[in-house]
């Protein structure tokens, strides 16, 4: 019990993080089983390669950070996309999942 009082004591600060991330996991489901992932992906392989991808990621990721501003929301939204067009172009997924993080940063200093 003294547990749970403290979880709900400690819950009043942090209500607004807590609230977020459903939202966040119901994007990432729609993207995932609308399809909209998979386009997301073949339009990055389309348009990148290997040198250019981590550039586009970067702007891509300032233009979602404008509807999911959470670095942990953010990676689940982006990161099932960014990695598997990184690894089918060749390109550094260090760098990939980098680019994810700056423009992330990037768009909120904005």
């Amino acid at each position: 019990m003294s547990y749970m009082r403290a979880v709900k004591a400690a819950i009043g600060g942090t209500a607004g993080i807590v609230a977020q991330f459903p939202f966040y996991a119901g994007i990432q489901l729609m993207m995932e089983h609308s399809g909209l992932g998979g386009i997301i992906t073949q339009w990055f392989v389309d348009i990148s390669n290997e040198h250019t991808f981590s550039l586009l990621t970067f702007f891509n990721s300032g233009l979602i950070n404008l509807a999911v501003p959470s670095g942990g929301g953010h990676w689940v939204v982006q990161g099932p996309f960014v990695s598997p067009v990184a690894q089918a172009l060749g390109a550094d997924l260090g760098k990939a999942a980098m680019a994810i993080a700056y423009g992330e940063a990037w768009m909120n200093m904005a």
